[in-house]
């Protein structure tokens, strides 16, 4: 009966750490998507000084939150992300619209 209290006890403690998690991710999507439409949307009208701002302001965001998001995450998909935002921080700061 004593393994029975243990393993519902260990479910239900996982259950909320995965709920949990499921709603950090969730809150990280609803911050930095927004951003994201407006960087694509200045980007698009060629306005490149609020485009420059926006990348700063999604990659503050991004590394504030992305040192969390390894514990959720596979650490190859991070470094995939970590590394295309850097690229468009070079694309941004040289004007290249196409990539």
């Amino acid at each position: 009966m004593k393994k029975i209290y243990v393993s519902v006890t260990m479910f239900i403690i996982m259950m909320i750490v995965i709920f949990f998690s499921i709603n950090y991710l969730h809150k990280i999507y609803h911050t930095l998507k927004p951003i994201s439409i407006q960087l694509e949307e200045t980007i698009s009208s060629e306005n490149w000084d609020e485009s420059s701002k926006l990348v700063e302001q999604l990659n503050k965001e991004w590394t504030k939150h992305g040192n969390i998001l390894f514990m959720f995450v596979h650490h190859a998909e991070i470094d995939n992300i970590s590394e295309e935002m850097n690229k468009l921080t070079q694309y941004v700061k040289y004007h290249i619209k196409e990539d």
